[in-house]
This record gives C-alpha cells, structure tokens and sequence, in this order.
C-alpha cells in the first residue's frame, strides 16, 4: 500500500482527479460550516483560543490562527459533527474530516498552491480507503471501533507528509 500510495503522490492529478477533489473540498467546507454552529464545536473553538498566535493556520469560527494541529482538531469536529460529510461505502468512513481538516492546517501554515492541496487531499483519500478496505471497514464496525476514528488518521498523515514533502520540492517516499 505504501509503494502504491507514494506512487499516487509523485503524480499530477488527472483533470477528473482534480475535479474530483475540488468537489470533495466543497462538500466539506459547507458541512464544516454547518459543523461549526454545533455546540460541542463551539465549545472546542474556544478553548483553543490559549493557542492563538501559536501558529498561521486559521480557527474555523473563531478570529485567530493557531498551530496546525490545533486548527485541524475544531475543523475535524466541525466535518464530522453530524456525520452529514463523505462517505466512504466500502469502508464505512469518513475522508474528509480528517483529511482535508489536516490538509488545509498544513497547506495554510505553509502557504501551499491550491494543486498541492488538492493532490495531497487525494493521495491522503488513497491511503485511507485503501488501508481501510484491506483491514476491512465493517469488521471494524462489528468490533465496536468507527472506521473514521481507526483509518483517518492516517490518511490525514499521508496528506500532510505530501504537503511537506512537495514544499520542499522531494519526492514522497514510504
């Protein structure tokens, strides 16, 4: 899976790829939009507010920026919130709040080109659906764990390592 994935990264995105993502990034924003109204979103966005300044990533519904990891923790729980986001089928997951939330943490702090973003949403997609097919998302299920919770994370690495891997001009490696 990781010579395959690392493979997807090193390429340009097709114009249906490209398309692709774009939508998957649209459909996020409007639920994470949604998301950050929530109460529970609320409340994690404030309490990040002892980070602000730690970073250039923005707060989702606040007015600060913070470090990466902390951006990409409220968008994560305003993505996923109501589980209104993508839906991967065959895993019974949710991409894209892991991934984009962490990807456009990364992507803002770096001040990435939107290509980048967009090819390191979609390998972050690859490496996710993959590793969770092949570990098999509703036995995962049957087991009690939420497939989101178990595969995202590292889908959301593997976006995140495409992003710093392409700022500095190198090739992705696993």
């Amino acid at each position: 899976i990781g010579d395959h994935v690392a493979g997807v990264a090193n390429e340009p995105l097709t114009d249906a790829d490209t398309e692709a993502a774009r939508k998957l990034l649209l459909d996020n924003f409007i639920v994470s939009l949604w998301g950050a109204t929530r109460p529970w979103t609320r409340e994690i966005a404030q309490w990040t507010q002892r980070f602000a300044g730690t970073g250039a990533s923005p707060v989702l519904g606040t007015d600060w920026c913070a470090d990466a990891s902390v951006a990409a923790l409220v968008h994560g729980t305003a993505a996923h919130s109501f589980e209104l986001d993508d839906t991967h089928d065959e895993t019974l997951s949710h991409p894209g709040a892991p991934i984009i939330a962490a990807a456009l943490a990364v992507a803002a702090a770096g001040d990435a080109p939107q290509a980048d973003l967009l090819r390191a949403i979609a390998v972050g997609y690859e490496a996710m659906v993959l590793l969770g097919a092949s570990a098999g998302g509703m036995e995962m299920v049957h087991r009690g764990f939420h497939p989101t919770s178990v595969f995202g994370s590292f889908g959301a690495a593997t976006a995140c390592t495409c992003l710093h891997a392409y700022s500095r001009g190198e090739a992705v490696t696993c």
